[in-house]
């Protein structure tokens, strides 16, 4: 917030392979609209998404999103398997799962039950019956704050899986203090 006030047209991310820039004013707007989509199919703090998404913008604009509305990110390795990522969302309770319309074949593969993020299915890219699409997300939301208490320190931010090297990985909590 500090930078986009003082140089809101500075660039702010860059990403090298596509060009894509955002000026510190277009990540925070956007930033905003996702957080007011998001509000609006009920993620709120304290909610468990599960992020499986390669290096593209909509990671971290979601995330930018979920560390403003207090909810919590559940980065999955993008090489994960249909085993590792049913692990993960089980393990950290994700209540909903963004995906890269390229990964779809992995959640396809799951075999188990996740009762959890039925119906709660969020894609970039092409979007599958019964899935959401993220950009349908921040169109047509408004680029300003709602009326929600911004997260403490000591709220639970993320939960950063291990790699496993000696079991099933394990989630680390991290606060927003961290």
């Amino acid at each position: 917030d500090e930078a986009a006030d003082a140089v809101p047209d500075h660039v702010a991310l860059h990403f090298i392979e596509t060009g894509v820039e955002f000026t510190y004013r277009r990540l925070r707007e956007t930033a905003w609209r996702l957080v007011n989509g998001l509000m609006s199919i009920g993620v709120g703090r304290g909610t468990h998404v599960a992020v499986m998404l390669p290096n593209i913008p909509e990671w971290p604009l979601t995330w930018l999103a979920f560390a403003r509305l207090g909810a919590v990110t559940v980065p999955v390795n993008t090489r994960s398997a249909a085993r590792e990522l049913h692990h993960a969302l089980d393990d950290a309770e994700a209540d909903y799962l963004i995906i890269h319309e390229q990964f779809l074949p992995i959640l396809a593969a799951v075999t188990q039950p996740l009762p959890r993020i039925a119906g709660r299915i969020i894609v970039v890219g092409a979007a599958g019956e019964g899935h959401r699409r993220w950009s349908d997300l921040v169109e047509g939301f408004a680029p300003q704050p709602p009326a929600i208490a911004a997260p403490g320190l000591d709220d639970l931010i993320n939960i950063q899986y291990t790699s496993g090297s000696t079991g099933l990985p394990k989630g680390c909590l991290l606060s927003h203090r961290y």
